[in-house]
C-alpha cells in the first residue's frame, strides 16, 4: 500500500484519488485542502447513498410492496461504513499533518466512531455529538504544523 503523504497545493482530482487509494493509510499526511476536498467527496457519497435510500424506499412502495426497513437500513449502514472509513483516515492524516501525536489521533478516532455508534442507539446524546463535532471541525480547520514542537519560539 502506497503511504498518501500530501503537501502543497492539492486538486479535486488529487484529493478523490488520495481519498480512494488511501482508504486504510492512517499513517501518512494530509493538507487542509486534500483533508476538505476529500469532504466534500464523502458528503457527495452519503447524498448518493441516502438518495439510493429513499429511491429503494419509493420504488418499493409504489409497487404496492411494503418496504423491509430492516434490510433497507442494513444497506444504507453497510454502505454508509464504507464511505466513512476514507473521511476517517484522510482526518488522521490531516490531524498528523497538524502536528498532533498518534495517541491523540488515535482518541479522537475512536471516540468519533464510539459516538457515531451510541448516537444511533440514543438519539438523547445529540448535544454532546454536537459539541465533538464543532471541535472535530475547529481542529480539522487547522493549518499545516500548528500543533508541531518545531515551531515553538526559542
Amino acid at each position: 500500500m502506497n503511504k498518501i503523504n500530501e503537501s502543497g497545493k492539492v486538486t479535486f482530482g488529487q484529493a478523490w484519488k488520495d481519498f480512494w487509494v488511501g482508504y486504510f493509510d492512517f499513517k501518512g499526511t494530509s493538507t487542509r485542502a486534500g483533508f476538505w476536498w476529500g469532504a466534500l467527496i464523502y458528503a457527495i457519497c452519503n447524498f448518493v447513498v441516502g438518495f439510493i435510500k429513499g429511491f429503494i424506499r419509493g420504488f418499493m412502495s409504489s409497487m404496492g410492496m411494503v418496504p423491509n426497513t430492516t434490510v433497507i437500513m442494513t444497506i444504507y449502514y453497510v454502505l454508509l461504513v464504507i464511505i466513512t472509513i476514507p473521511i476517517l483516515a484522510a482526518a488522521a492524516r490531516h490531524f498528523r499533518d497538524e502536528g498532533l501525536k498518534d495517541g491523540v489521533i488515535i482518541a479522537l478516532v475512536i471516540a468519533y466512531v464510539a459516538l457515531q455508534i451510541l448516537l444511533a442507539l440514543q438519539p438523547a446524546i445529540l448535544w454532546l455529538a454536537f459539541i465533538f463535532n464543532v471541535a472535530m471541525i475547529i481542529l480539522l480547520c487547522m493549518p499545516t504544523g500548528k500543533f508541531s514542537n518545531s515551531s515553538k519560539e526559542m
